[in-house]
């Protein structure tokens, strides 16, 4: 009992963190001799001539955008960009085409692509794997793609200065922790501070 004690205290802490991280697959695409793969799968009607990887699991050929494998003809080819990474983020996992903002492959249709525009990004851990993505359309602020309900789009501040997450932002009128306003919170001396 002991030994097994002493042995999942020495895994918890001492334990290379990055091994779980290192652990999750993601399938990636790889052009063979019988054509182009994503992970395992083959992937059918794809012109193999014209295939290029854009990103972040984005591809495409000569007919259409291809995300994870599978064939988007929603969106269109000939306006289609990503959202390049950042200095904190490799992989936002935004795009855009002429008429929609996509998030990980899913169009979003709420989102104005005519206005849209990123406003800043945070990591919540080490790896990056969990991001807290603000943007902006004409018809307000978002975070990670979801509109923050009654913000006031000109006094909106994501207060990272001493919390990196990004977790709180503020207003005029009130405070937030991941887009959802805090009850009796007073924006004017709100403040996060650094316990380490």
């Amino acid at each position: 009992m002991y030994r097994m004690l002493v042995a999942i205290i020495f895994f918890c802490f001492f334990a290379n963190p990055m091994a779980e991280a290192l652990s999750i697959y993601i399938p990636q695409y790889e052009k063979k001799e019988d054509g182009v793969y994503f992970g395992n799968a083959k992937i059918s009607m794809i012109d193999a001539d014209s295939f290029e990887i854009i990103g972040f699991q984005y591809a495409k050929d000569k007919k259409q955008i291809y995300y994870g494998g599978v064939a988007a003809p929603e969106i269109d080819r000939e306006t289609f960009v990503i959202f390049p990474q950042t200095s904190n983020a490799a992989f936002l996992g935004y795009a855009k085409d002429k008429n929609y903002i996509y998030i990980f492959g899913k169009k979003i249709p709420e989102i104005d692509a005519a206005t849209f525009e990123l406003i800043s990004v945070h990591q919540e851990d080490y790896w990056g794997l969990h991001l807290n993505i603000y943007s902006k359309d004409k018809n307000g602020i978002l975070l990670n793609g979801s509109r923050i309900a009654g913000v006031d789009e000109n006094t909106f501040n994501v207060l990272a200065e001493v919390e990196p997450t990004g977790a709180y932002t503020k207003d005029k009128y009130r405070v937030y922790c991941k887009g959802e306003a805090l009850s009796g919170s007073e924006p004017r001396s709100f403040q996060t501070i650094n316990l380490l």
